[in-house]
């Protein structure tokens, strides 16, 4: 599969005055004319390439015109080969030869994949690749008297392909200074709101710790919120023992009718009736029923025992 996917793959070398076809949906690798972009071969007393990188604007600001540039570098040898190229300008030129940027696997400098070349080769009536000083360069063809001509047909590139920002250009330098000031400014508020909530954060925290040594609470939350659920669970059961035995005493009693027991233990209230039948007490078990009360009423010499599980 890779095979056939590297025959299908096609280089081909992009210049302003080269025409040419392209099938649309077939990939392409390009290799950039160096008439769209500069390059310089330079000495620098830097170790890495990213502290080179960060240099390549200023290298470059004598030389370009005005215009939206990235800059890109590696390094062979003890020297370093930089580059300053438009974006806008290589897509404008890939959309006027009719190529779909998806259709382009990779892009690299002429520098990078033919610094190899030891003549002249034309790859127009007119220009051929040349190498001076290490830099393959753009000339015109009548300089020479033989020329061979630029064949890419067996090319394999090689070198890092090239990044480039599709919409980068779109922005000027005037909007990212502002840009750059709205984003100041956002980042001193962020600073101030932060500071503020922090500074409120501390006094929550200094009145939490006022009102835990007033009423003598535990030291972390958790230990405060089990005895809170401790005392609320105690509170509950207060409130249904409440309720139980007031329902219980709400009854009219007759005379020889008598409560001789209340009784609670383990969570169970047990109330037990003298002279009272089962059927008198429906009208207080129907109440603690409807209260979600569970209870059990049993039948006792000369009376009722009702234990109503809390």
């Amino acid at each position: 599969m890779f095979t056939k996917f590297k025959r299908n793959l096609q280089t081909v070398f992009l210049d302003p005055d080269i025409e040419g076809e392209f099938t649309k949906g077939k990939p392409l690798n390009i290799i950039l004319s160096p008439s769209l972009y500069w390059v310089k071969k330079i000495s620098l007393p830097v170790k890495y390439l990213r502290e080179v990188k960060k240099l390549l604007p200023s290298i470059f600001e004598d030389v370009l015109p005005e215009g939206h540039y990235s800059y890109t570098a590696y390094k062979e040898d003890d020297e370093y080969f930089v580059f300053a190229y438009e974006d806008k300008k290589i897509l404008d030129l890939l959309e006027k030869k009719g190529i779909l940027f998806a259709d382009v696997k990779g892009i690299y400098f002429a520098q990078a994949e033919l610094s190899d070349i030891d003549e002249p080769l034309a790859f127009s009536d007119a220009k051929v690749l040349f190498k001076r000083d290490d830099i393959v360069i753009v000339t015109p063809k009548v300089w020479f008297s033989e020329t061979q001509p630029l064949s890419l047909e067996e090319h394999h590139c090689h070198s890092k392909p090239l990044s480039l920002q599709q919409y980068g250009h779109i922005v000027d330098k005037g909007s990212l200074y502002k840009m750059g000031a709205m984003l100041v400014v956002l980042i001193v508020i962020l600073f101030i709101e932060t500071l503020i909530t922090k500074q409120k954060a501390n006094q929550i925290e200094e009145q939490t710790g006022k009102i835990f040594t007033k009423y003598h609470l535990q030291r972390t939350m958790m230990q405060n919120r089990a005895i809170l659920e401790k005392y609320q669970s105690i509170y509950k059961k207060q409130v249904a023992l409440r309720e139980s035995i007031v329902a219980f005493l709400k009854m009219n009693l007759k005379k020889g009718q008598s409560i001789t027991l209340v009784d609670f233990k383990n969570n169970v209230l047990n109330v037990t009736f003298k002279g009272v039948q089962e059927t008198q007490l429906r009208y207080v078990l129907q109440s603690l029923k409807k209260k979600g009360f569970t209870y059990k009423s049993t039948p006792v010499k000369d009376g009722v025992s009702v234990e109503v599980m809390l």
